[in-house]
């Protein structure tokens, strides 16, 4: 059995099922437990993220909060969950970032409050 540099286990010759089976049950937790930090797996580099954008409407804006607030409902595009990407924001004509507070909903949507009803804004998910 050889192993590799991220230590995979590699079957060679002779390897019988008593050595095999073991080595694709470690392989097979290893690739699904591996997180790209260098040391179980290659290392991602930030070019490799995937980023998506959304858009944050003025007319989306409900109705006044108790603390003088508005928020709007937002459902994340595609397979994006919200704890599996950070969320930022920035004013859609200027691109300044914004500091908008969020609030999950369930795994693909949630809340986002301003005390702006008149904001549009740009989503960025990473």
């Amino acid at each position: 059995m050889q192993t590799l540099i991220y230590g995979y286990k590699l079957p060679e010759t002779n390897d019988w099922g008593s050595i095999f089976f073991p080595a694709l049950v470690f392989d097979i937790s290893r690739l699904n437990d591996h997180n790209h930090d260098g040391a179980n797996s290659a290392a991602l580099s930030a070019g490799s993220l995937s980023v998506s954008t959304g858009a944050i409407l003025s007319t989306g804006w409900g109705s006044v909060l108790t603390n003088g607030g508005y928020k709007q409902a937002i459902t994340l595009p595609g397979l994006f969950t919200y704890d599996g990407r950070n969320i930022s924001f920035r004013k859609a004509t200027t691109g300044e970032i914004l500091y908008l507070q969020t609030e999950k909903i369930s795994s693909n949507s949630y809340y986002v409050y301003s005390n702006d009803n008149t904001l549009n804004a740009t989503i960025i998910y990473t």
